[in-house]
């Protein structure tokens, strides 16, 4: 029997031919319909044991990539005649901006003759990290996954990396993970909220969001240097500091809303990371007796539809959701096609 070199910290042999296969057939040095071999041909031109090959053969079969004929062989499949599956994994689509990214990456899945898979965790966070840890295991080729802003998303992500499972996150920039990511432009989106504001005259000015998710302090950074520029310090940052991504925030708003307008330097303008903690801004100012934009002006960062029914409607910085969806699954396709790509990150325009 063939040895094979392995230790704890290394990749499964299986995958390491898998990997070497794949990148292979993507490099078109192997080209579609062409004859692998058998098992028994592949362990002894590879030096692996046959249940090594087998496993590395079924990931490829997996992924669409390959085909075994009966009697025959192992092939490399005709595009042509594949059907790419991927996902898209949302945490709760119950958040209209998760829809729209996800109605427009599958219209770029349509075009690309690729399955989309939509998956929903309902708000179950311990869901969603363990649905996004089985991804490479299921029989999909790619995964588009919403960001869920917490420490335990980074080491699920981490896992797919070792897999080398190709994936695109939406709503997040991975600092220190390699992998492509599409995003707004949310330093600039901080940056276009202050200069509103402040045009309006308004000069004590506080922030208030879950300053954990990294999409929230970029936008404080924006809001932080439109001020500066105008030579005006931030009043207030309040760090909401949410434990459940997908719990009820309004608490937490109505109480730091309350302590703000308590203080004996209240603000006369409230920056509001997302349209959720605005919406509980609102209730909170109108139910002091304060009225809004004449005593506090609100602004909101997302453009979700129900901020137009609020009294009066909210100022809000607009994400283009659809801009990010289609591009999220263009940058998939490419990345499945060449896995060796830079994983460079996008940052969408706002307004």
């Amino acid at each position: 029997m063939a040895k094979e070199k392995n230790t704890a910290d290394a990749k499964p042999p299986y995958l390491t031919l898998a990997d070497k296969l794949r990148k292979a057939i993507a490099a078109r040095n192997i080209a579609p319909g062409s004859f692998m071999g058998t098992e028994v041909e592949l362990s002894k031109n590879h030096s692996l044991a046959r249940m090594t090959v087998r496993r590395a053969v079924q990931t490829l079969i997996d992924e669409g990539i390959l085909e075994r004929l009966p009697g025959r062989g192992i092939f490399v499949r005709n595009p042509e005649h594949q059907t790419r599956s991927v996902k898209v994994l949302a945490g709760n689509l119950c958040w209209t901006p998760a829809v729209n990214m996800a109605r427009a990456a599958k219209k770029v899945a349509d075009d690309k003759g690729v399955e989309l898979i939509l998956c929903d965790a309902h708000g179950n966070m311990a869901a969603d990290l363990e649905a996004i840890r089985r991804l490479p295991y299921n029989g999909v080729r790619g995964a588009v996954i919403m960001s869920l802003h917490c420490r335990e998303f980074h080491g699920a992500l981490s896992h797919l990396v070792a897999a080398n499972f190709p994936f695109v996150v939406v709503d997040q920039h991975l600092h220190e993970i390699d992998a492509p990511s599409v995003c707004s432009d949310n330093f600039g989106g901080g940056a276009l909220a202050a200069s509103a504001v402040l045009e309006a005259g308004h000069r004590r000015i506080a922030f208030v969001g879950d300053l954990a998710a990294s999409t929230t302090a970029d936008r404080l950074k924006g809001v932080k240097e439109a001020l500066a520029d105008r030579g005006v310090a931030l009043a207030a940052a309040i760090d909401l500091q949410v434990l459940d991504q997908f719990g009820d925030w309004e608490p937490r708003v109505k109480e730091t809303v309350r302590e703000l307008m308590a203080s004996s330097a209240a603000p006369t303008a409230v920056l509001c990371s997302c349209d959720s903690v605005a919406r509980a801004a609102y209730r909170t100012l109108l139910g002091l007796g304060l009225e809004i934009p004449r005593d506090v002006s609100v602004v909101g960062f997302d453009d979700d539809p129900l901020a137009q029914w609020l009294n009066p409607p909210l100022s809000t910085i607009r994400q283009n959701f659809d801009d990010i969806g289609r591009i999220a699954m263009e940058k998939l396709v490419e990345r499945m096609a060449n896995p060796d790509a830079p994983a460079e990150p996008v940052h969408v325009p706002v307004d």
